[in-house]
């Protein structure tokens, strides 16, 4: 809900974005929450920027994640995030929720708001939108030969 009324903000604001979710749209934890996103974004006229895409092939979601103009990852609570780090594979900005462990998992490099502050996400998107030609370069390369040395230390040292 929190992307949908930065979203609501912006268009208020007259920016002009899109926004896409995608993923499987029914939860047994939560039956009925895409639903109710959907309702919002009917009663509060955001049918023109907020697109509800459903559950889409890899690859499809992939294209989708390197076309766009920055991936939102709004979790309220997080594992190690395979979307951030296709993401960041991709060298895709990405504006995620604050929590430790995507801060942990984007460095210096993630754009963070607090997760439940619609007005900040908001903030966080024009800023991207003002600079929309800025490269990210997050050197993921790197990032897994230090994991493999990581994980090389920790079998060798049993």
């Amino acid at each position: 809900m929190v992307v949908i009324k930065a979203v609501e903000i912006l268009k208020k604001e007259g920016k002009s974005i899109i926004v896409a979710f995608s993923g499987k749209e029914n939860d047994n934890r939560n039956p009925g929450y895409t639903e109710k996103l959907k309702a919002y974004v009917k009663e509060n006229d955001l049918e023109d920027v907020v697109r509800f895409l459903g559950f889409l092939d890899r690859r499809e979601q992939l294209k989708l994640m390197k076309h766009a103009t920055a991936v939102i990852q709004p979790s309220l609570f997080e594992g190690w995030s395979t979307v951030i780090e296709d993401a960041m594979a991709m060298n895709q900005r990405v504006i995620a929720s604050d929590l430790e462990v995507n801060k942990e998992q984007l460095g210096e490099k993630g754009i963070f708001f607090e997760r439940r502050n619609a007005q900040e996400l908001a903030e966080k998107i024009l800023t991207i939108l003002s600079d929309e030609n800025q490269e990210i370069k997050y050197d993921y390369g790197a990032k897994l030969r230090m994991f493999g040395n990581t994980f090389k230390s920790l079998i060798n040292n049993k």
